[in-house]
């Protein structure tokens, strides 16, 4: 039908489309501008002072959380920068692959809006910075690394003491977000962690990226290597 429609209607036509288009999304955007100014003088109702105050920074973090539409995993605010490395931890390192890899490729860009949420004094930029590189500082007060999914295919980092820590992370691409084998200074590794220590020593990382999840995780015991031993990762 829209073939056989000469230039000027097919023109006019797709101007309808797009001025449908732009007031259907000014609709939704000023809908939801009510809500929110609705919910605001709701809370102004019920809370004073700095109640008043913790309301606000509460709702401006549920909206930002619903803005991304990743679930439970709110970016936006630290205390849920380490939820897709819980994966790891418990023995599902395929899982932190998937969701690492997605979270950058999804949320983040070079756009001047490339932040998923207010950047608070460089934590996300430091979370997409980490997990780049493949490796995450899990637990606070723990000198230790969670492996993620490397986004490039080498990064080398100069280090302090004169050191250099390489990342290589081989047959890396868009669809290879994971990894089924693992050496450190040219040995397999088989650990899902790594020492503090043993990066600052200098070293070198290598990954041997996939497209399909690889191996499994045998946990010494029910409890995180991190709060006790360590995971061992098994090539299958």
């Amino acid at each position: 039908m829209f073939r056989s429609l000469d230039k000027k209607m097919k023109i006019i036509l797709l101007s309808v489309i797009v001025l449908y288009v732009i007031l259907s999304s000014m609709l939704v955007f000023r809908t939801m501008e009510n809500r929110s100014s609705e919910m605001q003088r709701q809370l102004s109702l019920q809370y004073t002072g700095q109640q008043h105050k913790n309301a606000q920074l509460f709702m401006k973090w549920m909206e930002e959380m619903a803005a991304i539409d990743f679930g439970q995993f709110a970016i936006s605010n630290q205390p849920s920068f380490h939820i897709p490395y819980i994966y790891t931890v418990i023995g599902k390192p395929s899982r932190t692959q998937y969701w690492v890899r997605k979270a950058m490729k999804k949320l983040f860009s070079s756009r001047p809006d490339g932040l998923p949420g207010d950047e608070d004094n460089g934590s996300l930029s430091s979370w997409y910075i980490w997990s780049a590189l493949g490796m995450y500082p899990f637990c606070p007060g723990t000198p230790e690394y969670v492996m993620g999914s490397p986004l490039f295919r080498k990064v080398t980092i100069q280090l302090e003491n004169g050191k250099e820590l390489v990342i290589e992370a081989v047959n890396n691409g868009a669809k290879n977000a994971y990894w089924d084998k693992l050496s450190v200074n040219g040995e397999s590794w088989h650990k899902v962690s790594i020492s503090h220590d043993q990066l600052a020593a200098g070293a070198k990382l290598q990954f041997h990226m996939v497209d399909a999840p690889a191996g499994s995780v045998t946990l010494s015991n029910s409890l995180s290597y991190l709060m006790k031993n360590e995971a061992a990762y098994e090539p299958v």
